[in-house]
């Protein structure tokens, strides 16, 4: 059912409202009628109310046609006007067609007038429907004006010969507009430039092009562009081309991101990077030459000390070298925790772990610090299972138990340090666990996590009690977790500490490489009986160490000593070793280019050359060890390692 038609009619003969209402009738049209006869009472109508279809008399006393139609277009344009009259002649008629109204009908012919009323109508709902979506569209511009105006980022729209189309505040503001009464430029004068002239080199525009043309878009572009005051700024583009049905390029859509201010923080944050490097480098270096410098010393101090040990029977006179002894390893042993520490946080650490069993790394541990132990009258015990195979490197574990024994006695003053290994299950499999327990003097609980960190200790400052430099349990605690261990503290201030390590244990103990750390009491200076005829070049430039390696070999077998790899390359040409000592850091030709060419000499391939060097950071084993030599000592070293060392080669 269609909706009644509300009409407004402005006439002033009652008999022609009648008429009209006959024929509406007639017609079986279903309308509302309101009349009226005067402008005032017409202009009131049509403002307040709404109605689909209006008729006007032409002529009336005080109101007229015309004046209907003018009051119908100011106030609702669209809506159906019709021109009802008894006469009109043919200007007249033209007249009110070029005035907007939609059709005449003349009262004799009043029978046209209903299909007339049905085409307009038709012809008003088809107008409506265009306004309604016309208004839908310029919101929906509006909209989509407002938001492109209010990005943060610029966006434009170029035409296929670099013509600017359209540009928003942001593109505006990012290529160096100021909107302003006093600019120079306005936004239309933008128009005026090519988008070429924005590009300060023609081969990235004709790459942004080709590649717009190639894929039809370009994604996140970084490029420099210049801004209209020819100064070059970063910018992030983003392009896609718009083409037409036939495949004609219409426009270029864009949007551009200012990224100079990233390109600055990224270029920053290179040459801090940069600066940090080489500040690492410099420390690394740093850390090497004093290594080298304070290691080098240490052998003939060490060595000497050890020596004398061994002769002097004066007792005064020997405490005063185990006192000279006493403290060159704890100078060596400050340097190896700093060096240590240094190789963890710089990632340089390879940790290597394979089952192993630790019983041998304690007894190993346990016989060097008894004697220690026994001079300050202090019961020193261990006790270990069996079966005790975990995952481990075993010269870290070395080092992390000779740290808390070292400790334990340090600390402890009467009483006893008591080393006690064995197994654990958890949830995350079987344990194997080591306790150095102590009744020394003790921690406070709050302390616990602060004498993990580097350079910390429970006394500190001037009043501090005990020596030390606080890296030796920061040190242990990063060994331990590089094993993928636990370490534990449990103390109680004048009572005693008790350090537990937990390692990940193994389940297959037939797995357990065979230990290097079995206990070998060999005093320094004996050796295995060696083979007749051997012979040992000694190649170092330090003259107190190639004087006390020189003691140790006097009582081996005959040698030779030169300071050179020169002169060592000459020795090799006209005698026969069964074992080379090389320093590394040698004036002139290094160790290493030595060993080479020694390698290479005829009959001497497969003659063992052993670095005896001072180089000892991270890596300097395996460089060596990769660049000719076939085994390593660092100096300083116990002579009973060396002794072990000149055994296996002579003897093989």
């Amino acid at each position: 059912m269609n909706p009644k038609i509300k009409i407004l009619l402005a006439e002033d003969n009652i008999n022609d409202v009648k008429l009209l209402e006959k024929e509406f009738r007639k017609e079986k049209l279903d309308y509302d009628l309101l009349v009226v006869d005067n402008e005032s009472d017409f202009r009131e109508k049509i403002g307040n109310d709404k109605f689909d279809l209006i008729l006007s008399d032409y002529s009336m006393p005080d109101f007229d046609g015309m004046t209907a139609l003018r009051i119908r277009n100011e106030i609702s344009p669209l809506i159906p006007f019709f021109i009802v009259t008894g006469s009109i002649n043919e200007d007249t008629a033209v007249k009110c067609i070029k005035a907007g109204a939609d059709d005449y009908v003349i009262k004799e012919h009043i029978g046209r007038i209903t299909s007339s009323i049905k085409s307009a109508m038709e012809k008003y709902k088809l107008n409506l429907e265009k306004e309604n979506a016309l208004n839908a569209l310029v919101e929906s511009e509006k909209k989509y004006r407002n938001l492109v105006d209010n990005l943060s980022v610029g966006v434009y729209q170029i035409s296929p010969d670099g013509a600017v189309l359209q540009v928003n505040p942001a593109f505006r503001k990012l290529i160096g507009f100021v909107e302003d009464e006093n600019c120079k430029y306005s936004p239309e004068s933008l128009k005026m430039f090519s988008a070429w002239d924005f590009y300060p080199d023609n081969s990235v525009r004709e790459e942004i092009l080709n590649a717009i043309y190639e894929k039809g878009e370009i994604n996140n572009k970084e490029i420099q562009v210049y801004d209209l005051n020819k100064n070059l700024i970063w910018v992030s583009i983003s392009s896609k081309a718009r083409y037409d049905e036939k495949g004609n390029l219409l426009w270029i859509d864009g949007i551009m991101e200012d990224i100079s201010q990233r390109k600055m923080s990224e270029a920053e944050l290179i040459e801090a990077k940069e600066q940090a490097e080489a500040a690492n480098r410099l420390k690394s270096n740093f850390l090497a030459n004093m290594s080298h410098e304070l290691r080098t010393p240490m052998v003939a101090i060490l060595g000497f000390a050890d020596l004398l040990q061994a002769e002097i029977e004066n007792q005064e006179q020997k405490q005063m070298v185990e006192m000279i002894s006493r403290g060159g390893r704890r100078l060596k042993n400050t340097l190896d925790l700093i060096l240590d520490l240094s190789r963890i946080e710089s990632g340089g650490l390879i940790t290597d772990v394979s089952p192993q069993d630790v019983t041998p790394i304690i007894n190993s541990v346990y016989d060097f610090y008894r004697i220690i132990a026994e001079k300050k009258n202090l019961k020193f015990e261990v006790e270990t299972g069996s079966n005790l195979v975990a995952d481990i490197n075993a010269a870290m574990l070395e080092k992390v138990l000779a740290n808390l024994v070292e400790n334990a006695i340090s600390y402890t003053k009467k009483g006893n340090v008591k080393i006690k290994a064995g197994t654990k299950k958890s949830e995350k499999g079987n344990l194997v666990f080591v306790k150095v327990a102590d009744t020394g003097i003790g921690i406070d609980e709050n302390m616990y996590d602060l004498i993990f960190e580097p350079f910390r200790q429970v006394s500190e400052g001037y009043s501090r009690e005990y020596e030390g430099t606080g890296l030796g349990l920061s040190v242990t605690k990063k060994y331990v977790e590089l094993m993928k261990g636990t370490i534990e503290v449990e103390s109680r201030l004048g009572k005693g500490s008790t350090f537990t390590v937990y390692l990940p244990g193994c389940a297959d103990v037939s797995q357990a490489k065979k230990s290097n750390y079995a206990n070998n009491q060999q005093p320094a200076g004996i050796f295995k009986g060696i083979e007749t005829g051997k012979r040992i070049l000694l190649v170092e430039d330090d003259e107190s160490n190639a004087i006390m390696i020189s003691s140790i070999l006097r009582n081996v077998c005959a040698y030779d000593a030169v300071d050179s790899g020169e002169d060592a390359i000459l020795k090799c040409e006209n005698n026969k070793y069964s074992l080379i000592l090389m320093d590394i850091g040698l004036q002139g030709i290094s160790g290493i280019e030595a060993a080479k060419k020694i390698k290479s000499l005829p009959g001497c391939k497969n003659v063992p050359i052993v670095a005896l060097t001072a180089f000892a950071m991270v890596g300097d084993r395996e460089r060596i060890l990769k660049e000719g030599c076939d085994d390593y000592i660092s100096k300083p070293f116990e002579i009973k390692r060396f002794v072990t060392l000149i055994n296996k080669y002579l003897n093989s």
